[in-house]
């Protein structure tokens, strides 16, 4: 989906408002810090996210660092509502 240089400002909110509730909810559901973190399932996701920014032409260095910052906010989230 290609949105143009203003429309992202506008489908990021939604799209961040969408994932922040599914991450407080998965919170209720995993068995141990380690589920919370998991390491496996974040780098499999920076492998999509990188080929994909391959494949529409952007920088992949640059989507890692967004999704790395993006996924390490809702792991700190995720761990306070799991430890709560």
């Amino acid at each position: 989906m290609i949105i143009g240089i203003y429309g992202l400002p506008k489908a990021a909110p939604t799209e961040y408002t969408i994932k922040y509730h599914y991450v407080r909810q998965a919170a209720a559901f995993k068995k141990s810090e380690e589920a919370v973190k998991a390491p496996d399932r974040v780098e499999a996701v920076i492998v999509k996210v990188r080929d994909k920014a391959e494949k529409y032409g952007a920088s992949p260095e640059i989507a890692e660092t967004v999704y790395r910052n993006m996924i390490n906010g809702f792991i700190n989230m995720e761990m306070t509502e799991y430890k709560n």
